[in-house]
């Protein structure tokens, strides 16, 4: 028995010492606990940031908060973030050092839903489009300048009711979110009345990780061991699904955000699917070109959406 004691205690001890020399790394999420940030989850909750060396912690933006994931990680709140290219873009064009790490989904899932038929850009014109008082509609603008549109926008928070009770004639949405909120709610949404963004002319790559120039000169082992971490656990989610849902409702709970185990999966279903590379077909985390990317910052400089170019090399990293 004094053996076994003397064994436990070194266990414990080797255990807490092992804990100790964990690194600590706050991550901000873009928004609120929900499956968009699954994957993530699942690499803490599976061990997988542990077996890194890392201590992670999540930092979640406050459904009513008006500061971003950027402004987390700028204010020194996590060192980490969840950004949209775009709105990194727009952040390095004002001076805020962010380089992208990682590139986790593929193609945009912002989508345009109206009460009519719009098969084409130019069938949005002189519409009355609800959008977000928090922005994540860059694309739309550069869109909207690229086609001429005249849009009266309406401001929004969250909600879609403006949409649903005919207030407005169109909304923006995200196809794994608002849009998945609208069938749930309205039960049959027509093809012709829905017009996603991608297919006119700007494949855009969407949700990346993000740190700032001085955090990955000093800490580049830990931004390489998170990402190997994420990658693992979005991995982990595209394979076992029901897992992943089941481990992403403890943290909507947490947060106290109101949603259901149906919504839930329907959106990890989604946020997958907009990770394969339509390239390759493969979920391969794929690094934006540098065409691509040169593309958007001029379309986006001359939308006026930006009023600064921003130099590929300096916000992407390369090994």
């Amino acid at each position: 028995m004094p053996r076994l004691l003397t064994l436990i205690t070194l266990v414990a001890g080797a255990l807490s010492v092992l804990h100790a020399e964990l690194k600590d790394v706050v991550f901000a999420p873009q928004w609120i606990p929900q499956a968009q940030f699954a994957g993530f989850y699942v690499a803490k909750e599976k061990g997988f940031f542990e077996q890194e060396g890392l201590n992670v912690t999540f930092n979640h933006v406050g459904i009513n908060s008006k500061e971003t994931s950027l402004e987390l990680m700028r204010e020194g709140k996590a060192d980490i973030a969840g950004l949209q290219l775009m709105q990194a873009i727009a952040a390095r064009s004002q001076g805020v050092p962010v380089v992208n790490v990682c590139q986790v989904t593929q193609i945009s899932g912002l989508w345009v839903v109206a009460h009519r038929p719009i098969r084409e850009m130019k069938d949005l014109n002189h519409m009355r489009i609800a959008r977000w008082k928090a922005g994540h509609a860059e694309l739309f603008d550069v869109l909207s300048h690229e086609f001429n549109l005249d849009i009266e926008w309406v401001p929004i928070s969250r909600s879609v009711n403006l949409f649903i009770y005919g207030a407005v004639d169109a909304t923006l949405c995200y196809s794994y979110n608002e849009y998945l909120g609208l069938l749930l709610s309205m039960g049959r949404i027509p093809e012709e009345n829905v017009l996603r963004c991608h297919d006119h002319g700007f494949r855009v790559p969407e949700d990346g990780l993000y740190v700032t120039e001085q955090y990955l000169k000093l800490n580049k082992d830990t931004v390489d061991a998170f990402v190997r971490a994420a990658k693992r656990g979005w991995d982990y989610a595209a394979e076992h699904q029901e897992e992943a849902c089941a481990i992403t409702h403890k943290y909507v709970e947490a947060g106290h955000v109101s949603s259901n185990p149906v919504m839930e999966r329907m959106m990890l279903k989604e946020c997958l699917r907009l990770q394969v590379n339509p390239d390759t077909g493969k979920r391969d985390y794929a690094q934006v070109t540098e065409k691509v990317f040169n593309k958007l910052v001029d379309a986006m400089y001359r939308a006026a959406v930006i009023m600064k170019t921003v130099n590929y090399r300096e916000m992407t990293s390369h090994e």
